[in-house]
Order: structure tokens, then sequence, then C-alpha cells
């Protein structure tokens, strides 16, 4: 079974900033685990497997500490004749997805896209601050600059 990826930008606003977050949709559905336990998505994670195989924390707490959400294991993520595979037993039930690599890629600029867009209207507009949640583990946000 061939699945689609798709990712979408939201804006969470608190104590008076606004948190950009990525939401993971895979066949159309929000990744359950992320609006559950309000978990986030580590886009440098995910970008990586985007041109290389292994195992990556792309499913992250907001600080950017996989354990600190209770996940134990990344996303075992493997790359063979044109598609990405994908392996998620973290949070439990495991689940297998595959994806083809072309609309991975066209998922993955889309995003790119959208995030890019959201930093030039919040440039040009004069709006508050903004972040984006879990970026790096070791700093808990990132704040966007101009390298996207």
């Amino acid at each position: 079974m061939t699945n689609t990826l798709s990712l979408s930008v939201q804006v969470d606003r608190r104590d008076e900033i606004d948190y950009v977050l990525c939401c993971l949709d895979i066949d159309g559905q929000p990744l359950e685990e992320c609006r559950r336990y309000l978990l986030a998505i580590d886009l440098e994670e995910l970008f990586r497997s985007e041109r290389e195989s292994g195992v990556f924390s792309i499913i992250t707490c907001w600080c950017g500490v996989p354990e600190c959400a209770g996940i134990r294991n990344g996303v075992g993520v493997r790359h063979d004749a044109g598609w990405v595979y994908w392996r998620l037993s973290s949070p439990a039930p495991e689940r297998h997805y595959a994806f083809r690599q072309a609309d991975y890629s066209q998922a993955l600029a889309d995003a790119r896209r959208a995030i890019k867009r959201f930093v030039a209207q919040r440039r040009y507009s004069g709006e508050g601050p903004y972040e984006l949640a879990a970026q790096y583990a070791n700093e808990g946000y990132f704040r966007l600059g101009d390298e996207w």
C-alpha cells in the first residue's frame, strides 16, 4: 500500500509568542500522537530522512528531547528503489508506512515553502516574535532565521 505524507504549518500562541508547529499527516489524517500528547515534529530530522536511511527523532517533545515525551525509539527510515519506508514503533502501536520517494520529497519541499512564506509574512507585517517548536534538542526552541 502506498501512503501519502503531508505537513501543514499551524501557529500556537502562548505567552504572546507564536510557536510555529509543523503538523504531520499520513494518508490525510493527523499523526494521532502529535494531537493526543502535544508532540512536535523535528524538521531537521525529517529533512535528513529525505536523503538518508537510519533512525531519526522525527517525533519529539516540544522541548526537543524525545525521551521527555516518552518517545523511546526514533522513526526507522529506509530508502529503496524509489521508495521511503518508515517503521514507527514509539509510541505504540508499531506501524509501517511506504511513501514514493518523489511524493515524499515533494511533501518536504512544500513544507519548506510554507515555513518560508510564514517567516516572510511575519517579517513584512511587523507582527511579534515567533519560534519554531522542537528544532534543536539542546536549545529547546529554535528562533527561525534567514537559513530557512
